[in-house]
């Protein structure tokens, strides 16, 4: 596969799937591995509180939730779990989430410089790139939740001053179609603006990976500077290519098994699916930025070069 030059749209997407097909196993392989124990955690949580491991219907699903019913009975005569058991979730609750905030994102990395030798036809072994990931942990995380704050403080910001837009033009106008209007377009503004930051800023999490530069959203910025609607196009496309994955089989699962252990461990597995699909195509749409990139600062060198011999050959 030639990363060394730009790919159209179907191409990023063609590249995309070609190499989840080829290397599904070992994507899907490193996601498993970091982030199963946040999965597992929330299973014995699950069992703990009383949800049905498989279903409420059949034989099979009553004989597992018989065992689970009598652990708890037995357990409840001696101490009155029910007490100790919402403090217990608490820190339950609490330990995924911090296990959740230092996992995901080196998981996602792992994946990322996955892809990256992939694309570079270099080997490379699950274990060594999560090491690696591991050594940018800091920076990686910083700029995550940096990138996450400021998004999040311009969306709620956003929905903050309309809300007292939308107050303000009721109290003076009384309401009406005009202030209907007025909300509709400062939300759609709202909108518009998270999505051209977040687009913008999107490549981010690749340069703090290869290039070592934290936050990495100027950098970022750069990279995406003409290519704006091909990047949101690109993402919207997986992600809506994802979000079809999760919503057919989340309700099939769901009308088949409820609100089940196994239901959950299900939609659990999907999840690393639509998630090896997404970073790979991120990463696809990275190099290809990046390559845009070059080729580009490449252009300006040169035009550069040859503008200062025509001035030198001018004056000579």
């Amino acid at each position: 596969m030639d990363n060394q030059q730009t790919k159209t749209f179907g191409e990023l997407l063609d590249s995309t799937f070609q190499i989840v097909k080829e290397n599904f196993s070992r994507l899907f392989f490193i996601l498993l591995i970091l982030i199963g124990p946040v999965f597992v955690l929330n299973y014995i949580i699950q069992i703990v509180s009383g949800t049905n491991l498989i279903s409420e219907a059949g034989d099979q699903a009553t004989f597992f939730q018989t065992i689970v019913k009598d652990i708890q009975d037995s357990s409840s005569q001696g101490q009155p779990i029910g007490e100790d058991f919402q403090g217990t979730k608490l820190v339950s609750g609490i330990v995924m989430t911090v296990l959740g905030i230092i996992l995901y994102p080196i998981a996602h990395a792992s994946v990322v410089l996955a892809v990256g030798r992939i694309l570079h036809k270099e080997s490379w072994a699950p274990g060594e790139l999560i090491k690696h990931a591991f050594s940018r942990f800091w920076p990686i995380l910083g700029s995550v939740l940096l990138f996450g704050l400021i998004n999040g403080a311009i969306f709620f910001g956003g929905i903050a001053a309309l809300s007292f837009s939308v107050i303000a033009a009721i109290s003076g106008s009384g309401g009406g179609a005009g202030t209907i209007l007025f909300s509709l377009l400062l939300l759609l503004i709202v909108f518009a603006v998270v999505a051209f930051l977040a687009t913008r800023w999107s490549m981010f999490f690749g340069n703090v990976i290869f290039k070592k530069a934290a936050p990495g959203l100027g950098e970022s910025f750069k990279m995406t500077k003409g290519n704006f609607w091909t990047t949101l196009g690109f993402f919207l496309v997986l992600s809506l290519i994802n979000l079809v994955i999760n919503s057919v089989i989340g309700l099939i699962v769901g009308g088949i098994l409820g609100g089940s252990v196994l239901s959950t461990l299900i939609s659990n597995l999907v999840t690393l699916v639509t998630t090896v699909i997404f970073y790979t195509g991120y990463t696809v749409m990275f190099f290809n930025l990046r390559t845009q990139r070059e080729s580009t600062d490449l252009e300006e060198m040169i035009s550069t070069f040859k503008g200062d011999e025509e001035e030198r050959t001018t004056y000579s």
